[in-house]
């Protein structure tokens, strides 16, 4: 799928839930209430001060989901270049046709962590993976995706995922109680996850809460193990 300045998509036939305008839609109401565009703001920031303590290690960077785009550009400062995927091929071409700059180096594949990506090992000095990992329901979906990322990187990965905060528990239930959905989250415990990073062959070197005490959220920068 060519999408313009050289930029491509590559679809590997895996259904999508997105059209073009349902993609648009999303990315212009998703962060757009204040409490949402403080969350924004605070993630980027998190994401910008491990990229900052990444930076010696130079090279192309994985995003995992992509999505619409959100980190990208972020991303594209920090990295000689960007490769953004989503199961989503949709999500995938809206996020290169919103590039601030369409030559720089930024292509876009279709593909999932869990079942394996298309790429060499070490092809990537780092892998950024944000908002996965919460949608991954079982021990074995989240250490084959771990294991993915450990074996795409050379160096880091900045990662995602809800630590179990029981004040976030019941304010999802309360929600849930007043407007049912079909979304489901998964929370794990922070020694169950550093054992599954562990196993993957990481390690954790920094955590951050987005919300102290009030959310689930935490992003932490890991690192490849020595083999």
């Amino acid at each position: 799928m060519d999408l313009g300045g050289g930029q491509r998509a590559r679809s590997l036939g895996m259904q999508d839930d997105f059209t073009e305008d349902g993609v648009e839609e999303y990315a212009k109401s998703r962060y757009r209430k204040a409490d949402q565009r403080y969350v924004h703001w605070r993630e980027v920031n998190i994401v910008r001060s491990y990229l900052q303590r990444a930076a010696e290690y130079p090279g192309l960077i994985l995003d995992i989901p992509c999505g619409y785009g959100r980190f990208t550009p972020l991303l594209l400062e920090y990295g000689s270049g960007v490769i953004g995927s989503d199961q989503s091929l949709s999500m995938v071409g809206y996020m290169l046709k919103q590039l601030p700059h369409p030559h720089q180096k930024q292509w876009g594949v279709v593909g999932d962590a869990v079942k394996g990506m298309p790429f060499r090992a070490g092809a990537f000095a780092g892998v950024v993976s944000i908002r996965l990992f919460q949608h991954l329901h079982s021990p074995s979906e989240r250490e084959a995706a771990l294991a993915e990322f450990a074996r795409l990187t050379r160096n880091f990965v900045i990662l995602s995922y809800y630590r179990r905060n029981a004040l976030h528990t019941a304010q999802r239930r309360v929600r849930r109680w007043l407007k049912p959905t079909q979304t489901s989250i998964d929370m794990v415990t922070r020694s169950e996850f550093l054992d599954e990073i562990h196993n993957a062959g990481l390690e954790c070197i920094s955590e951050k809460a987005v919300l102290k005490g009030l959310h689930a959220h935490h992003f932490v920068l890991l690192r490849k193990l020595e083999v």
